[in-house]
């Protein structure tokens, strides 16, 4: 069943079992295998197989998340969202530029979506790291649409949407945090890459993967932590408060 902002508080001996499922590792062994395999082709200059890697990568990562079987709320299921767009924005992105900005366009959506229960918790209570991350995009985005044309306006939008994703990670845990920055620093090097034809492409397209995949993991990471010790209580402010229930079976 899923619970729209509870999240639930296994006892000890779930925890001890979920830590245990052999299942969990092989796909996270599995996903943090192709990561490598698909950031040694990408900085080799192999972009045949960095394609097929890059494509497994994510649906491997979901299925990890699967195997962790947090509770089904809805951010578990908005995240899931997320990583489809970002997978469709992996597969079908060498079909335009655009189409890839518009595909993880929709999958920063779906993290917004996921992790707004959070936002409590999260940099929005702390006007001045809002200030900062505010600052860093007004600056990215005025270096971005000096040689973005006619994709400006995307790129505006998209940039407020990464950035506000990043703010509401933070209310995960420190997983989520990193993750939303991890997600900044790799959208950041994709368009300053694409708009001005940094040197060493290969350096540059390994450095973009390893982020993202980074990004990747560590948003699931948070999200199944957070899912495991609770939620905020919706309309209830303050840290350190949570509702916590059993799942429904």
């Amino acid at each position: 069943m899923i619970t729209p902002n509870a999240a639930c508080s296994p006892p000890a001996r779930d925890r001890r079992v979920g830590a245990r499922r052999p299942l969990l590792w092989v796909f996270i062994a599995a996903f943090v295998l192709c990561s490598l395999l698909d950031l040694i082709s990408e900085a080799v200059g192999w972009d045949r197989a960095a394609d097929v890697f890059r494509m497994l990568a994510l649906p491997l990562l979901a299925c990890a998340l699967f195997a962790a079987r947090p509770p089904i709320t809805r951010t578990v299921v908005l995240l899931v969202g997320g990583l489809l767009f970002s997978w469709l924005g992996d597969s079908l992105g060498e079909f335009g530029f655009m189409v890839k900005i518009m595909l993880f366009l929709i999958a920063q959506w779906f993290f917004i979506g996921a992790f707004w229960s959070y936002r409590q918790r999260s940099l929005l209570r702390r006007p001045v790291a809002v200030l900062g991350y505010a600052l860093l995009l007004v600056i990215l985005t005025a270096v971005l649409i000096r040689r973005a044309d006619e994709l400006a306006i995307p790129v505006v939008v998209y940039g407020a949407s990464l950035v506000t994703m990043a703010i509401l990670a933070s209310g995960l845990n420190r997983w989520g945090m990193i993750g939303g920055l991890c997600f900044v620093f790799s959208d950041t090097l994709l368009g300053m890459h694409r708009f001005y034809r940094l040197p060493a492409a290969d350096l540059m397209d390994f450095l973009i993967m390893l982020s993202y995949l980074l990004a990747e993991a560590f948003l699931v990471r948070g999200v199944v932590a957070a899912a495991w010790h609770g939620q905020p209580r919706k309309g209830v402010r303050g840290r350190g408060r949570y509702h916590l229930r059993q799942p429904s079976t």
